[in-house]
């Protein structure tokens, strides 16, 4: 084995980091940030081998500890680099997105590691025979780097801050194909308005397209519509994983009868030939995605869908709440979601790669024993110059903090309007990033223009991205009985005096919840029967200069520790799309839906309200907390 490690790792000093030779123009910036570039020379494009491997190692703690040694020290950020990007002086570990690059470059570790990964557990007791196996082989690798200078080598480098582009033989695109779809109407420039898409018809196309499998992963799930159809998939001979949350199906009596339907399959189905698995996931967090792939082994039929909506009649059935109930009316429709359809072997091989730590690796958390390991950031370039993906997932996406390496940062290096949708948005991050943004539009000589709309359940919660930014704060209980009053001017605020205060008062204006026709109302059934309905803006997006970014993250802290996924897409026509979903939105809304309006006329009446039919479900068993108002779905 020692003489086999000497030839392996003398490859690695072969090892290159990404040129950069970004476009022109003004988006310069993002461009080298998230380094858009070709590499000259890739030795291996088994991404089902690669990623295999890596997850099997960087899941163990004993080895993602070892490497962590080993690289200690050598993780340190460029002074020049950290500071402008606010990244932090040293990666805590050995990100695993460089470990694949490692393992692409050097094809011939692989048979090394995997003959590691078969004789040495990765969960059971070590059997004696298997310590010695680990010790030889950790104190083989020490040594041998050591002496070929390994650890300069990957110090110079510094690839730890750079996405790793998933690139392609011969150069062709990463994907091939990336489709929007919304389910509200979208205006666009030339006043054409898009009728609403069905996402539920897309999904189950997905899925009866699948050849041989499919990996999902999502929050909620209650529709029997795609129940049915992963079954038939499934008795076709397609390999099929299922991952829901374990606390967010287990408090809806519906969603458990689909469960247990899909449980039912998995112990008696009639066809044995291919897997069936379904899980609820106990997470640390919550499992969040809303994510689903198939048909990675097969290079032209996989496809990925990322959605911000839950697979629930709420989130994305054309009937919204009514859909149980089979009839329809003109106050109920989904709540307001995105969802990307993206053609590509890549893509799918990767998440394919994160759905497996989740739902058979059983990760749990960012810092326990079996805790998901630092997963870095990948890029996929996409058919149209210029164009490409910037992908992340949690917990401990990119380099451990999405908020700030992903979204602050892409905040910081791209100009021109700031639009965002977001159902929970809490980020400390994100606003300093804000903030930033408005010194390097001054500083370009040009005015700041943001837009954001908010739901309404979180739009003025204490913790509010969106209240801080419009200088108000939130009274406790104590405080608003004494006071009368349930919100205040905050003494001091960076961006009124950034901005001015005519200026500010603008930003005030264009800060807004949507309109009436989401949040909550009661209306009457063909019975007379009385239904509460709830309809949601649930999209965590922002579009910003030529980049979108989209998926199941909410700008908050509370979603760093859950399974997310998260995507910036640089792809003129996806941006294009992206700004008439926020016009169609926006164009719905006056000052009357704006922040100041809510918080000096109606967000207490509001409040008081949602407070009052909330508690009411509570006790009644639909709801097991206040979830809404928390912010976490």
């Amino acid at each position: 084995m020692h003489k086999f490690l000497i030839v392996l790792l003398s490859s690695l000093l072969t090892f290159a980091p990404l040129s950069f030779a970004g476009p022109e123009g003004d988006y310069n910036e993002i461009e080298e940030l998230l380094q858009v570039n070709r590499e000259l020379q890739v030795d291996n494009y088994d991404y089902p081998r690669l990623f295999k491997v890596a997850g099997r190692i960087m899941s163990r703690p004993k080895i993602k500890a070892f490497l962590t040694n080993i690289f200690e020290g050598r993780l340190v950020i460029n002074d020049d680099i950290r500071e402008k990007f606010h990244l932090p002086q040293a990666l805590d570990e050995l990100p695993e997105s460089l470990f694949v690059v490692i393992l692409r470059k050097n094809p011939q570790l692989l048979p090394l590691i995997e003959e590691f990964i078969e004789n040495v557990p990765r969960d059971a007791t070590e059997t004696d025979e298997a310590k010695v196996f680990r010790k030889q082989f950790k104190s083989d690798f020490k040594k041998i780097a050591k002496g070929l200078g390994i650890l300069k080598k990957f110090n110079k480098d510094g690839d730890a801050v750079r996405p790793v582009a998933l690139f392609m033989h011969g150069g062709q695109p990463g994907y091939t194909s990336i489709k929007m779809l919304v389910n509200h109407p979208r205006l666009y420039p030339d006043g054409r308005v898009k009728r609403a898409d069905d996402f539920i018809k897309r999904i189950i196309k997905f899925i009866d397209s699948a050849k041989k499998e499919i990996a999902l992963n999502v929050y909620e799930f209650d529709i029997e519509s795609i129940a049915d159809a992963l079954i038939r998939a499934h008795k076709r001979g397609v390999a099929v994983r299922l991952g829901f949350d374990k606390n967010a199906m287990e408090h809806h009596e519906n969603r458990m009868t689909l469960y247990h339907k899909l449980r039912a399959y998995q112990s008696n189905g009639s066809s044995k030939k291919a897997l069936f698995k379904v899980e609820l996931i106990d997470s640390v967090g919550l499992n969040h995605q809303k994510i689903m792939t198939r048909d990675w082994s097969i290079k032209k039929a996989s496809e990925v869908i990322f959605s911000s909506g839950n697979f629930t009649y709420s989130g994305i059935s054309p009937l919204g709440d009514l859909a149980v109930n089979n009839f329809s009316h003109n106050s109920s429709k989904p709540n307001a979601n995105n969802m990307l359809v993206i053609k590509s072997w890549a893509l799918a091989n990767l998440v394919n790669h994160e759905l497996t730590k989740t739902i058979d690796l059983k990760l749990r958390g960012k810092a326990s024993k079996t805790g998901y390991p630092l997963s870095g950031t990948y890029l996929i370039k996409g058919p149209k110059e210029g164009s490409y993906i910037i992908v992340a997932f949690s917990p401990n996406g990119g380099l451990g903090d999405i908020n700030n390496h992903i979204i602050a940062r892409t905040i910081r290096h791209t100009q021109g309007p700031v639009k965002m949708l977001q159902f929970s948005a809490s980020s400390e991050d994100v606003l300093e990033a804000l903030k930033d943004r408005i010194k390097k539009e001054q500083d370009l000589g040009q005015r700041y223009d943001f837009r954001a709309l908010g739901d309404i359940s979180s739009l003025t919660q204490k913790w509010s991205l969106f209240l801080k930014k419009a200088g108000y704060t939130r009274l406790s209980k104590a405080e608003s009985k004494k006071q009368l009053v349930q919100f205040v001017d905050a003494d001091e605020n960076d961006f009124r005096r950034l901005l001015g205060e005519a200026e500010f008062e603008d930003l005030r204006d264009n800060i807004r919840s949507p309109s009436e026709k989401y949040g909550m109302s009661y209306i009457k059934g063909p019975l007379g029967k009385s239904h509460l309905i709830s309809v949601k803006l649930h999209h965590k997006a922002i579009v910003t200069g030529r980049a979108f970014v989209t998926g199941s993250f909410n700008f908050s802290e509370s979603a760093e520790t859950n399974q997310e996924q998260i995507m910036v897409v640089v792809d003129e026509d996806i941006v294009k799309q992206a700004h008439a979903m926020f016009d169609g939105l926006w164009r719905e809304t006056s000052r009357e839906n704006s922040i100041t309006a809510l918080v000096r006329e109606r967000a207490h009446k509001i409040k008081l309200k949602f407070d009052k039919e909330y508690k009411k479900l509570f006790k009644s068993g639909a709801l097991s907390c206040g979830l809404l108002f928390q912010g976490i779905r």
